[in-house]
C-alpha cells in the first residue's frame, strides 16, 4: 500500500513500527529514566529550596505543559484528550 510513509507492506509495517516503538522507549529514557531530565529537576528543586524542601508538583508549570501537550497534539492530528492522559501518566 503507498502511503505519505512511502510503499508499505506487513513486514515493513512491522519494521517501522518496531523503530517507533523503540525511539519512543528513548525518548521516555531521557525525560523519566535514573539520571534523566526528571532527576535533574529534583535537584534543581533541592537545590533552589529553603532548608531542602520543596514541592513535588508544580501545578502552573504542569498546566502549561499539558496545554502545550493538546496543542502539539491537535497539530499532528491526534486526539488532545488521549495525549493529555499519556502526559498525565507519563509526565507529572
Amino acid at each position: 500500500m503507498k502511503t505519505i510513509l512511502g510503499d508499505l507492506d506487513l513486514k515493513k509495517i512491522a519494521e517501522r513500527l518496531a523503530r517507533t516503538d523503540e525511539f519512543i522507549l528513548h525518548v521516555l529514557a531521557v525525560r523519566l529514566a535514573q539520571g534523566g531530565l526528571s532527576d535533574f529537576v529534583a535537584i534543581n528543586k533541592a537545590v533552589a529550596a529553603k532548608d531542602g524542601i520543596f514541592d513535588k508538583r508544580r501545578q502552573g508549570i504542569e498546566d502549561e505543559r499539558i496545554a502545550k501537550m493538546k496543542f502539539w497534539a491537535e497539530e499532528l492530528g491526534l486526539d488532545p484528550n488521549y495525549k493529555h492522559v499519556i502526559n498525565v501518566g507519563l509526565f507529572t
